[in-house]
């Protein structure tokens, strides 16, 4: 008579979806839309994003004459999402005669278990990796890759934006060329209060050295860039590629399923193989609305 064993503890099977989430929004460019608003859930395969824009042209109101003018621009874009799953075989021998042998319970049984806090933590911290793996998906993804990598999965924002509008960042530090990035973005578009200049974190820190270098005193909790009123956000996905991105947090969407059925952590035991199988299956994705005003500098 054959059995499944569907969790290793009760914390892991309550929160199993929880966990999962982790994954997902544990990624500083997920955690910064889903705080702004800018995400859609439900999404299965693929959603439309809407938006609306609209011209004005202002007339000589003194005569009784109309003259229509001026349109309102409609703007629908394909949000995709797509499925993504982790999965590890975990096999409570392999600790045997090590440090982490105190972790298992139930002896040589078929389905020795791990103890509770060990099977936590090891979700966590896969959890947490995941995340990491997703912010970087989300910016620098691209489905035309080939072999081993985790960046086919979507096509992140650097390639939905390809080339953008170009901004200027020249100078001797870090600093000019920040300030310079501003001076060159759209106006229209960064006089609006959810404009971000987004850049990784190594570019960040020659911006606290070059403030530091020059006795300038600014908080590091102070995200406005130095003698502008445009603030900085500081997502890793753009780490070591060089490349800043300008544009309004609003400006990108996120992509997720959100669905208990399809966002899931679980760790279940084979009594076949004699393994805990670990999974981690979630979907993602993410959209810019108007590429056009995302500006691009290399720095």
């Amino acid at each position: 008579m054959g059995f499944d064993k569907t969790g290793l503890s009760t914390y892991v099977a309550n929160n199993s979806t929880e966990i999962a989430l982790k994954a997902v929004t544990k990624s500083a460019t997920a955690a910064l839309l889903i705080a702004n608003g800018a995400v859609q859930a439900g999404i299965k395969g693929s959603e439309k994003m809407l938006a609306m824009d609209a011209d004005v042209v202002l007339q000589d109101g003194s005569a009784c004459s109309r003259t229509a003018s001026g349109t309102v621009k409609l703007i629908d874009k394909d949000l995709v999402v797509k499925p993504i799953k982790d999965v590890q075989d975990l096999c409570t021998k392999d600790l045997y005669n090590t440090y982490f042998a105190f972790n298992l319970v139930k002896g040589q049984s078929p389905e020795e278990e791990f103890t509770a806090e060990f099977s936590a933590k090891v979700m966590d911290v896969r959890a947490a990796k995941i995340a990491g793996e997703n912010e970087k998906l989300l910016w620098q993804g691209d489905t035309s890759l080939t072999g081993t990598t985790n960046m086919k999965r979507i096509d992140g924002i650097i390639k939905q934006v390809g080339t953008g509008y170009t901004v200027t960042a020249s100078g001797a530090t870090t600093v000019n060329k920040l300030q310079s990035a501003v001076l060159t973005s759209k106006i229209d578009v960064r006089s609006a209060e959810d404009f971000r200049i987004f850049v990784g974190e190594d570019v960040y820190a020659e911006y606290l050295i070059g403030l530091a270098n020059a006795n300038i005193y600014k908080p590091t909790s102070d995200m406005t860039i130095f003698g502008t009123t445009t603030k900085l956000e500081v997502v890793p996905g753009l780490n070591g590629i060089r490349k800043i991105f300008t544009g309004r947090i609003k400006n990108f969407r996120l992509g997720l399923d959100g669905e208990n059925d399809s966002e899931q952590a679980s760790m279940r035991f084979s009594i076949e193989t004699e393994k805990w199988y670990q999974d981690f299956k979630y979907a993602l994705g993410v959209g810019v609305y108007d590429t056009s005003e995302v500006g691009v500098a290399t720095v």
